[in-house]
């Protein structure tokens, strides 16, 4: 039997969170993105090896999203032709799609979305777990839950294209 949570367990704050959603393989995520401090601590330190496969996998995700919401113009053309005008933009465009072609993730997209806490805590066990990563549960009660849910800049121009794929995909059944 476990011990229940104390009615005062949460601070009724917003937490952000990401949706990694793939429309190639069975399995979305839900997560807390690391700060940009710890990523960099983890990576200068040369920490990364050592972490177990579910931390490297949100470390990475927290990488992508981390550069995918540090764009600062515009992006131009539809994916996968993306450009922008902004030099310091291209510089991070290609930092994107190099992680993104080195995870296979060119057709999955980050969502993102700040939700009360104890929705996190039901659906990641967070605080009471650091883990902070978990399956994205996609019915529609778990959807009214996020309000403001919202594509990075760069996963919007991915959206698109798979939009546009699945389109087509329709006209030719």
């Amino acid at each position: 039997m476990t011990s229940a949570l104390p009615i005062n367990w949460c601070a009724n704050n917003h937490q952000l969170v990401v949706v990694w959603l793939s429309p190639i393989s069975e399995t979305d995520y839900i997560f807390i993105p690391y700060s940009a401090e710890y990523l960099n601590s983890m990576i200068e330190g040369d920490k990364v090896k050592k972490m177990p496969d579910h931390e490297r996998f949100r470390l990475d995700l927290s990488m992508l999203y981390i550069l995918e919401t540090s764009l600062k113009g515009d992006i131009d053309n539809p994916y996968p032709e993306v450009s922008t005008d902004e030099d310091e933009d291209e510089t991070i465009l290609m930092m994107i799609q190099q992680l993104r072609a080195s995870r296979d993730w060119r057709i999955e997209s980050l969502l993102r979305a700040t939700i009360p806490d104890w929705t996190a805590l039901m659906m990641l066990g967070y605080p009471i777990s650091l883990r902070g990563i978990a399956e994205w549960p996609t019915n529609r009660a778990s959807m009214e839950l996020f309000e403001d849910i919202q594509p990075t800049p760069y996963s919007n121009e991915v959206g698109k294209f798979v939009s546009l794929l699945v389109r087509e995909a329709k006209k030719e059944d």
